[in-house]
């Protein structure tokens, strides 16, 4: 639908992966990717193919894929390369996932701790990297580049949209239910909907249902909603 009337609708898909990895596991055309947090953007026509997706990269934070990049090997190494931690790569910026340690907690505290150790060894001074919000992840990215409530303020700005619908389930989501809810403050004309997906199996933070208008129950929930919407345009 949102190819057949894009002057009507836009999907965006905003995510703190790299567009390459969305766009392959979604694999929806007609969607905007945003991925890193909003660093980087894409668009996939209807039909065409996830792999061959042109990214779009923002150049004004290559400075910072050095640092990102020896953070990315040393902090791996120093951990001694465990089985719970996935590191991602994503050019100016790194995000070390510990979703699969049985603490997850103590896990994310190793990897700040030799996060601390490597800056020290490496020299790395003033690099201008900073920490972003996550619940089981360390994320560093360029200071500078802000994050979900920054892409979705972009997002505002480019389509002047008369309604919005955002959905999340993650502590970085809270930045973009918070930008909509600020647009909604400033135009009373604006209508918007913030939409926590909270379930038994993945609970949403406390933090992202404080600002949440709904819940969803299940993710499943999320494509009958997307349906109903739909069917109703």
């Amino acid at each position: 639908m949102a190819h057949e009337r894009p002057g009507r609708i836009h999907v965006a898909v905003l995510t703190g992966r790299v567009v390459s990895d969305v766009a392959t596991r979604v694999r929806v055309g007609g969607v905007e990717y945003l991925g890193d947090h909003g660093l980087e953007h894409g668009t996939l026509a209807r039909g065409g193919r996830a792999e061959h997706l042109r990214v779009v990269t923002d150049e004004a934070f290559d400075a910072h894929r050095h640092p990102a990049a020896v953070l990315a090997r040393g902090v791996s190494a120093e951990l001694g390369s465990p089985p719970w931690l996935f590191v991602e790569r994503k050019g100016p910026s790194v995000a070390f996932h510990v979703r699969q340690a049985d603490d997850v907690a103590a896990a994310r505290a190793a990897v700040v701790s030799a996060i601390a150790t490597v800056e020290a060894r490496e020299n790395l001074v003033d690099h201008g990297l900073a920490h972003y919000r996550g619940r089981s992840v360390v994320d560093l990215r360029p200071a500078g580049a802000g994050g979900k409530r920054e892409a979705v303020g972009r997002l505002l700005e480019r389509h002047r949209p008369r309604a919005v619908v955002v959905l999340g389930d993650e502590l970085s989501d809270v930045d973009a239910f918070e930008a909509v809810i600020a647009a909604r403050a400033e135009d009373a004309s604006l209508t918007t909907t913030t939409v926590a997906v909270h379930g038994a199996a993945k609970a949403a933070p406390d933090e992202l249902l404080r600002v949440a208008d709904l819940r969803l129950g299940a993710p499943r929930n999320v494509g009958r909603l997307l349906l109903a919407l739909a069917r109703r345009l």
